[in-house]
């Protein structure tokens, strides 16, 4: 196959979907595409790629996505990119001849200046900014909001790409509502509904919001609240609509149980300059559909149960920052161990986890001891 010609109602490249296409010379994307992520070694090893220009939609690039592409000269990445996976760095540090192009005051940029690799900077495109309290959130005109599988049109029928289902009939309110608002829709017979209010508070000073798109926006400053079994955070009930997290540079800890049972939720990220330095008990319990994740520079402490059941969690980066892993950090009321009683493990039932430390580290020392590297 020498040219991938993407439909426009993509909604994310699967991975290893295009892995070793070695005669791939040219990925078109239709116009008005809706795809939003790019998955885990999409191309990796398409080495006769030598552009690749990906439209405006895509949020997320997950880990070695263009690894080993030894002809890519140029790679365009959108405005809205708020996540590029672990080992990216390396691989377009290593090929020198990639030059990102990226738009001024992103994370892209960021993360390439971060990174020492080679970057133009352009000006962004228009965006669309949503307040809520004290967080903000900024997304590009056309992010998507699709329902639909598709299988993208090239000669090769096997690449499939998968999509999602986050409806929009709970968009943040550009209406200016309160803080935790419930805001209200018609059923069929004219009746108004109450629906679950899309935007609130999550600690002290920390707030939450969900964008159309399904990014749930954790932002604002210090800790969050942390929650249990029997008091889910307050966006459990809109568990379907949430595809991916973004937690903001000041947040402090992530909460007991604050993102359990998000089973959609395919892509964790944080902003550079993090804060972070806990992540406490059953934080990221039953993200079933979660693959990868990479923890901030200075998290120490892990919870107990942190990533328990995440059954498709391949990888997990953790810096040298981390001293503990798999203990109670929160006391309270619950069907699951507390203090006194066995803890559950950080990656208990996560069969597929392997993690990434830096050698000598305690979270190397760990991973060795629980056969995770």
């Amino acid at each position: 196959m020498k040219e991938l010609d993407v439909a426009a109602g993509v909604t994310s490249l699967s991975d290893w979907a295009l892995y070793k296409c070695s005669n791939l010379s040219k990925a078109v994307f239709a116009e008005g595409s809706k795809l939003a992520s790019v998955g885990m070694n999409a191309f990796d090893n398409c080495s006769s790629l030598a552009s690749v220009e990906l439209p405006s939609g895509v949020t997320s690039i997950s880990w070695n996505a263009f690894a080993h592409c030894g002809s890519l000269k140029d790679l365009y990445l959108p405005d809205g990119v708020a996540w590029i996976g672990g080992g990216s760095g390396y691989d377009f540090s290593k090929e020198s001849t990639v030059t990102l192009s990226v738009a001024r005051g992103t994370y892209a940029e960021r993360w390439a200046k971060d990174r020492n690799v080679r970057y133009t900077s352009r000006e962004p495109e228009e965006t669309i900014t949503v307040s809520s309290g004290s967080s903000s959130a900024t997304s590009v005109d056309d992010q998507n909001k699709v329902s639909e599988k598709l299988v993208a049109k090239s000669d090769r029928t096997d690449v499939t790409m998968e999509g999602y289902d986050p409806s929009d009939s709970n968009a943040i309110d550009k209406g200016g509502k309160a803080s935790g608002e419930k805001a209200g829709v018609e059923n069929k017979q004219g009746n108004e509904q109450e629906v679950a209010p899309n935007q609130g508070r999550c600690g002290e000073a920390v707030t939450w919001s969900l964008d159309e798109s399904g990014n749930l926006i954790i932002d604002g400053n210090g800790k969050m609240y942390d929650y249990s079994d029997d008091r889910p955070a307050p966006w459990a009930e809109l568990s379907k609509r949430i595809v991916s997290i973004h937690i903001g540079p000041k947040v402090e800890t992530v909460g007991a149980y604050a993102f359990a049972g998000l089973d959609k939720v395919k892509a964790v990220a944080f902003d550079d300059g993090s804060e972070l330095t806990e992540i406490h008990d059953f934080a990221f319990s039953g993200c079933k559909t979660l693959r990868e994740i990479e923890l901030p520079k200075k998290v120490a402490k892990i919870g107990q149960g942190a990533f328990e059941r995440c059954e498709n969690l391949e990888i997990v980066g953790l810096p040298e920052s981390v001293t503990s892993i798999g203990e109670v950090l929160v006391e309270q009321e619950s069907k699951r161990p507390t203090a006194g009683q066995a803890s559950v493990d950080a990656f208990a039932g996560s069969p597929l986890v392997k993690v990434e430390a830096e050698k000598g580290s305690y979270a190397s020392r760990y991973a060795d001891e629980h056969k995770l590297l």
